[in-house]
């Protein structure tokens, strides 16, 4: 996988929760909004300490 720089984890995290956020999207409630976002930052920041790409690369099989 790329070992490139990648923006920080607050960053990719909000950018993956505005498309998932909204009125007839996955997510609506403002505060599962927020516990996502919070687990997003977790997961972007171990995919950063072990450089295994950024969050948008991250496939299902990966995060398991």
């Amino acid at each position: 996988m790329a070992k490139g720089h990648f923006a920080k984890s607050e960053k990719q995290a909000a950018s993956v929760m505005k498309e998932m956020q909204g009125k007839g999207n996955a997510i609506e409630s403002v505060g599962t909004a927020r516990n996502y976002e919070q687990a997003l930052k977790t997961c972007c920041d171990y995919l950063k300490e072990f450089k295994l790409g950024s969050l948008r690369e991250l496939t299902p099989e990966q995060a398991k």
